[in-house]
């Protein structure tokens, strides 16, 4: 998957400290995720919010300077921890600024000597949806690997119902040019089990006359929650 967020992830290889603290916490901490550094990412964990303030970090909004609550800063809140599930979900929120992002994160014990470790993270309001990366853990180390790797290619008769279209003799190069034009896929990580889901959104965009009649006769034909079923390291369509 692409990265062209101006918030790099430097994911290349991390050593891992293995403590008394979940491993999701300990994957968490290690990552290297720019505004940031371990001591917010801790007090994010203990504290559920943290504000941003001139790269100064607050737990409570009420402890920040009065002169300062007006100038643009960042809240990061968590959303969800389930350290026994492996996952955990927190927002990023402009103030004083429009913009965001939502990031997860997660991963999945193997039969093998590695766990395999999930990132995902999206703009809200962005035209692209989802950032998704995949990495290995391995020997207290974390290394980053090719999502083609895990995720099976995705064909157009994947996300949408070619027979049924076929069948009412509708045009399918009609039908990717819509199709392509008008969606998105939106990578769901687990909270609870193991598999992903991939769900189709329709993205805000503007169309002329015959690409919104084109749009509404095909609609119906897009597929929803398509599952990606965990085998152990990897992920394969559920047909």
């Amino acid at each position: 998957m692409r990265l062209k967020r101006f918030l790099k992830l430097s994911f290349f290889i991390i050593t891992i400290n293995v403590n008394s603290q979940s491993l999701i916490e300990t994957i968490f901490y290690q990552m290297k995720i720019s505004d940031l550094n371990e001591f917010s990412k801790r007090n994010l964990i203990e504290s559920g919010k943290i504000f941003n303030v001139k790269e100064k970090i607050y737990t409570d909004e009420s402890q920040i300077p009065e002169n300062e609550k007006n100038e643009f800063h960042r809240e990061f809140e968590i959303e969800s921890f389930l350290p026994k599930s492996g996952f955990l979900s927190f927002n990023e929120n402009f103030i004083r600024a429009d913009g965001g992002s939502h990031y997860d994160l997660c991963y999945w014990n193997t039969s093998k000597d590695y766990k395999l470790v999930a990132f995902r993270y999206f703009e809200f309001g962005s035209e692209s949806y989802d950032e998704l990366e995949f990495f290995i853990l391995k020997n207290n180390k974390i290394v980053e690997i090719d999502s083609k790797n895990i995720l099976p290619k995705l064909e157009l008769e994947d996300l949408v119902d070619i027979k049924a279209i076929e069948k009412d003799g509708l045009d399918k190069v009609e039908l990717l040019r819509i199709f392509q034009k008008v969606t998105e896929l939106e990578f769901i990580l687990p909270k609870k089990g193991k598999n992903i889901i991939v769900d189709s959104f329709e993205k805000d965009v503007e169309l002329n006359g015959q690409e919104f009649d084109s749009f509404q006769k095909f609609r119906k034909y897009f597929k929803k929650n398509i599952v990606l079923i965990w085998n152990d390291g990897y992920f394969e369509l559920d047909k």
